[in-house]
């Protein structure tokens, strides 16, 4: 698995299952992930994927971010600091891409 900053990513949009990982501060670890998915109203939201607080869900993000199951990066990269951790510039944010389904055990 290789990382790519959010400012570097290639594609125009993050999508659900995709992974942000950045430096963090209280209440969580130095590192945090965040992993984007789309709660029962069909809204995009931000769900903490690693920590303490694995499994909450922080911030539900507006509609101008993305069609429900993508987020324009251009948009992460702008409101940042305002929708989603104050506290680390977009620049320190990483895409940790999905990973694969699991195969069954053989």
């Amino acid at each position: 698995m290789s990382l790519i900053r959010l400012a570097d990513w290639p594609d125009s949009m993050i999508y659900t299952g995709m992974r942000l990982r950045f430096p963090a501060i209280l209440p969580y670890e130095d590192w945090v992930e965040f992993m984007l998915v789309v709660i029962p109203d069909q809204e995009n939201a931000l769900l903490v994927a690693t920590g303490y607080k694995a499994g909450r869900i922080p911030q539900v993000l507006p509609p101008d971010a993305g069609p429900t199951g993508a987020v324009s990066c251009k948009w992460l990269m702008e409101n940042w600091t305002k929708w989603v951790f104050p506290s680390t510039p977009p620049e320190q944010v990483w895409v940790v891409p999905a990973a694969d389904p699991p195969s069954a055990a053989q």
